[in-house]
């Protein structure tokens, strides 16, 4: 990686760092493409790059990892703890919410992710991050499998330019049954009534540099943190391409490979200008939580 020797500067708020560890050909998976298997494992590469980077930056972060990229890469979870930083379940195979028959199939694969994760690291698992923000629209059962297994937050909900009702900073949800569970919702820029897509993925790709920092300085202003989001193949421009999707998938190669060359440079350059933490380190100071001490 192009490293620069800064730290990033004190800050009176700390904003989370989040990466989704799931394999690079997921999203051909999706949409019915192969040829994967042809091509070495390379996302163990980047997050060793990431995780050098993050150490120079002295910055913590959470790591939603799939439970089959626990299983293939062992010693690196080990790593990701060891170094402080906090590994979160992602699902076990990158499975949608919403393509399970019935949420009780949902909780069984988050059941075994926990217990992949937590057998590897040895460390409880806290949060979940559902594949591709696929958060049911009642989502009341769903917080409720998370708490059946001893989850404490979620961080699924992506605010859109319709949803004007969905909070961006991280909140309390009280369920019907009186239990509640935090979400950390995906980072969106104020714009007017709209919020527009900022700090994560393809939006930290598309938008100028300058979009994803005014966006937690926005949340700063009012004393809140926001969230950053990025895959491995989010800085892997050599990440292989595959074919046969057709003209259906055009949108999908757009949104998969653009401007994956200059996505280090923007992190570096949020690094440099921001303090990170993880959603465990900020949810620990606060020791009345449930499961947290």
């Amino acid at each position: 990686m192009n490293k620069q020797p800064n730290q990033a500067p004190p800050s009176k708020v700390s904003h989370f760092l989040t990466f989704d560890l799931e394999h690079w050909y997921q999203g051909y998976r999706y949409r019915g493409g192969g040829g994967w298997e042809k091509f070495p494992a390379r996302d163990h590469v980047i997050v060793e790059r990431l995780l050098n980077l993050l150490g120079e930056f002295k910055h913590k972060a959470t790591f939603f990892v799939t439970g089959v990229f626990a299983v293939e890469f062992p010693s690196l979870m080990k790593e990701i703890a060891k170094a402080g930083h906090e590994i979160g379940s992602h699902s076990y195979d990158h499975t949608l919410v919403h393509d399970f028959l019935d949420l009780a199939y949902f909780q069984e694969d988050l059941r075994r992710s926990i217990h992949i994760i937590e057998d590897t690291v040895g460390e409880k698992v806290r949060g979940f991050r559902a594949p591709k923000w696929s958060i049911p629209r009642s989502p009341e059962r769903f917080y409720e499998a998370l708490l059946q297994e001893g989850l404490v937050y979620d961080s699924s909900l992506f605010p859109s330019l319709a949803a004007h009702h969905i909070l961006v900073e991280p909140h309390l949800i009280k369920l019907a049954s009186g239990k509640e569970i935090w979400e950390f919702p995906a980072t969106t820029l104020k714009i007017g009534a709209a919020k527009v897509p900022a700090a994560g993925g393809l939006w930290l790709r598309l938008h100028p540099s300058f979009i994803s920092g005014l966006a937690l300085r926005q949340g700063e202003t009012k004393g809140q943190p926001r969230l950053v989001y990025l895959h491995p193949y989010d800085m892997d421009p050599e990440c292989p391409r595959l074919r046969g999707l057709g003209l259906k998938g055009m949108p999908f190669y757009f949104a998969r490979h653009f401007s994956l060359h200059n996505t280090e440079a923007k992190l570096i350059s949020l690094l440099s200008s921001f303090t990170f933490t993880s959603i465990r380190d900020w949810l620990m100071v606060r020791q009345n939580l449930p499961g947290m001490c």
